[in-house]
């Protein structure tokens, strides 16, 4: 849906509320549904760099809400896993890498070639003024944009009985997203401690 279609089938219900406020709840709402569902997901290789073992990782990508897994392969794209994988860690926006064993290393090993970051990624900010603007998260999920923002405006003019109804029909919905990301997800976390930055 594009963001015209989201305003027009909220302002249905609710059309004393200014276009830029709905968009902009929307917004808040598509954030906060890539969050809490994890059903908006990206992977993205680190660029190996001699003697590195700490990465920015907005330089992998600027998107990224948070690691759920890594992945490392060998030059002939085989998977290492036990005691040829690395451990890691996330601080202050940083991933570091360990040994197998979570003892500080000075390098990446040579066996491996390729690192894969698997991640939820933060949606992207819609834009008030650009109603062909269309949400990040998968379309499928986009009815659950309309009913939350709708639950949450109600409920900020204390229309509680109209609020529950479209909350629960986003609970439905969320149901729905959460096992979709989850089906979506790469997991193998060998992180040393989940300090989500």
């Amino acid at each position: 849906m594009t963001v015209e279609q989201l305003v027009d089938e909220i302002k249905a219900v609710v059309s004393d509320i200014p276009d830029t406020m709905v968009i902009n709840r929307i917004d808040q709402t598509q954030k906060y549904y890539a969050d809490k569902t994890e059903c908006y997901t990206g992977s993205s290789n680190i660029t190996i760099v001699a003697a590195t073992v700490t990465y920015l990782l907005s330089s992998v990508n600027a998107y990224i809400n948070k690691v759920t897994s890594v992945r490392y392969y060998d030059s002939s794209g085989e998977e290492l896993l036990g005691s040829d994988a690395l451990k890691f860690e996330i601080s202050n926006g940083y991933i570091t890498f360990y040994d197998y064993m979570g003892n500080e290393i000075t390098s990446i090993p040579d066996n491996i070639a390729a690192i894969t970051l698997h991640y939820i990624k933060i949606p992207s900010t819609l834009s008030s003024t650009d109603y062909t603007d269309i949400p990040d998260i998968p379309e499928q999920f986009h009815t659950a944009l309309v009913y939350k923002t709708l639950s949450d405006i109600l409920a900020m003019k204390k229309d509680y009985n109209g609020s529950g109804f479209y909350f629960k029909l986003y609970k439905e919905i969320e149901k729905e997203a959460i096992v979709y990301g989850t089906q979506q997800q790469n997991r193998v976390p060998m992180q040393i401690k989940p300090d989500f930055y």
